[in-house]
């Protein structure tokens, strides 16, 4: 049997014609015959209706799905695939890979062997059995009824496959985009056909992708229906390819500097952690590494991550905080384990909604000049009774008083019943001062920006809450997801704080930093004491 015959047997597999029949050119520009790596090897194994792949740069999910499309409309009739991107012309790009592929079906490589003739002639049959009829930079057609179109929504028809590619970078710079995607093309779908939505995440723990992402991995262990997605993860340290010379890590300095020191320190940390979890990198990872998080900093995390957690661990880019709450990460401030101290002065500080999401934070003032944030909660929807019973709770459990409770402004307007919301609190025996309102909201938030960095969060403010079945976020979320609407979408012309699911508890943080600023926080212990007579329209309860 004649090489050419063999291979006319093995066409029939789809799995040996991804790795046989098509070209690519790699990253060094070169025209390479594609072959699986380890990530493309997975996914196509254990693919799903709906496939959810979180990972980090570089692994070539885009090219496996461009050429897995580009083989089911070569052997299948009225095969019809799209492809979504952050912008058109990414998606351009992604059905150029397809086209160059298909062109090349015939490609004879120079010093071709027996081999590589015989494919070429192989190619050269399903290139005219599959002719194309119709092709533009946007979509292309194919004799046998098939089509590839690129779009920015892909609303409207049916789709046997679709690629949503980074829905992280959408779902961050343009939500009613990624709204449109998730509610539009990815319904357009069939039940039984198949998407790839693919991202290096961005954005932090808010947005479309970040939803969809956790369900997805909210999925695993569990039985899939054709519409659940399956989620895969394609850590960095993975790809073989993600290595140097072992001497950019071994190698010491004679004389190392000061940054140095501290950089390998920071570094040595995280790989020992990484190996708490079961993940063991050799010196060629960790010089690889290296390089990468001083090129790319922080947002290396997010670049590159070891495991999802990481993924969303950088904010969003319209973060307010983000500065702030990057650098309590690096200085190992978030999510700590200690102790309430009875002895430390302890307050609240709320924010409050008729009907609305009430978002509560306790705080307690050390002698050392740390804020330390101790618990949170939020609930909406419910009585009063309800919040004085989380802080008598709180009392309680921590075993000690809190002397002040700080309210929003609007804390002392009369209600239907002619009693204000400071007032009902006061006659349940709570101790309470109203917050001057401030003429600008940036003003309370520089004034949070001033507070984060002296603030040591307890590893309990980053658990989300829960309330009769409901989740809402954690008070670490909210302060990691507050952010003003991206460009273009907010609608007037200064960039406002958005008012979503985190802004409740975003607001109660800021409540304390306002009452900080105006210098009407009682302290003790070894700190300033500062406790006025009187705040701004407020009369101070003993």
């Amino acid at each position: 049997m004649s090489e050419r015959e063999q291979i006319q047997k093995l066409v029939r597999d789809p799995y040996w014609r991804m790795n046989n029949l098509y070209w690519v050119q790699n990253k060094e520009g070169k025209v390479v015959r594609f072959r699986f790596n380890f990530a493309q090897e997975e996914l196509y194994r254990s693919m799903h209706n709906r496939n959810e792949v979180l990972k980090a740069r570089q692994l070539g999910i885009s090219t496996f799905v461009a050429l897995l499309m580009l083989d089911r409309c070569l052997f299948t009739h009225h095969f019809n695939a799209g492809i979504v991107d952050k912008s058109v012309d990414e998606a351009k790009k992604k059905l150029a890979k397809a086209t160059f592929a298909y062109d090349c079906l015939d490609y004879v490589p120079p010093g071709a062997s027996e081999r590589d003739r015989a494919l070429a002639a192989i190619g050269a049959e399903i290139k005219k059995q599959a002719a194309v009829s119709k092709r533009s930079v946007t979509s292309v057609e194919w004799k046998n009824g098939s089509v590839i179109n690129v779009g920015a929504t892909m609303r409207g028809g049916t789709l046997q496959m679709l690629h949503v590619s980074e829905l992280a970078y959408v779902a961050n710079h343009n939500p009613v985009r990624a709204k449109e995607i998730r509610t539009g093309a990815l319904q357009a779908v069939a039940k039984e056909c198949c998407v790839f939505k693919e991202s290096t995440h961005e954005g932090g723990r808010a947005g479309i992708n970040y939803e969809m992402v956790v369900q997805a991995m909210n999925n695993c262990g569990r039985e899939l229906s054709p519409l659940d997605y399956k989620f895969f993860f394609f850590a960095w340290h993975r790809n073989p390819e993600y290595e140097l010379d072992a001497e950019y890590w071994d190698k010491k300095p004679e004389e190392p500097t000061p940054s140095w020191l501290h950089e390998r320190k920071e570094l040595e940390e995280y790989f020992d952690g990484l190996e708490a979890q079961g993940i063991e990198l050799t010196s060629r990872k960790k010089a690889w590494y290296a390089t990468q998080q001083r090129t790319l900093g922080y947002s290396v995390r997010q670049e590159f991550p070891s495991n999802p957690e990481e993924s969303f661990e950088t904010m969003a880019e319209h973060a307010i905080y983000a500065h702030q709450i990057t650098k309590l990460k690096l200085d190992g401030r978030l999510n700590v384990e200690y102790e309430a101290d009875a002895m430390l002065p302890t307050f609240t500080s709320w924010d409050i909604g008729m009907g609305d999401s009430t978002a509560i934070f306790l705080w307690q003032a050390g002698a050392d000049g740390i804020w330390r944030v101790l618990d949170h909660y939020e609930a909406s929807g419910m009585p009063l009774s309800h919040y004085i019973g989380i802080v008598r709770a709180w009392e309680g459990r921590y075993e000690l008083s809190i002397a002040r409770h700080f309210l929003p402004h609007d804390a002392q307007k009369r209600d239907w019943e002619g009693c204000s919301f400071a007032e009902r609190l006061r006659r349940a025996g709570l101790s309470v001062a109203v917050v001057p309102r401030t003429p600008d909201i940036w003003a309370g938030i520089q004034a949070t920006r001033q507070l984060l960095p002296h603030c040591l969060f307890h590893a309990r403010v980053g658990n989300p809450v829960q309330c009769q079945g409901k989740e809402y976020p954690s008070g670490l979320q909210a302060l990691e997801n507050y952010q003003t609407a991206p460009d273009g979408n907010n609608g007037v012309q200064k960039a406002e704080p958005l008012h979503d699911r985190y802004s409740h508890s975003a607001d109660a943080f800021r409540m304390f930093a306002e009452a900080v600023a105006a210098n009407i926080v009682p302290v003790r212990g070894g700190v300033t004491e500062t406790r006025p007579t009187r705040a701004i329209g407020t009369e101070w309860m003993s």
